[in-house]
């Protein structure tokens, strides 16, 4: 029987996250969705292109660091974690 739950954490290169938003183009009446949103990197670097972000992830350690993360970048009203 194993203890471990959901998939391992292995966080999106940040190249991959600088293309991606520029991919996207975003406007600042768009919504994001990050499914298994880890330490958040995609949910601050959606809401600092514009978008209101949201990031759903089951850890409990990487949703504080998530959080942590959006308060230190004073995205609070732009970036939620769920």
């Amino acid at each position: 029987m194993s203890l471990k739950r959901g998939a391992v954490f292995v966080p999106t290169d940040t190249g991959a996250v600088l293309t991606l938003i520029e991919m996207l183009e975003i406007k600042s009446s768009d919504k994001a969705i990050d499914l298994g949103s880890g330490d958040g990197r995609v949910v601050v670097a959606l809401a600092l292109a514009g978008a209101e972000a949201h990031g759903y992830e089951h850890n409990p350690l990487l949703v504080w660091w998530s959080r942590h993360k959006i308060r230190r970048a004073g995205l609070s009203e732009r970036a939620f974690i769920h």
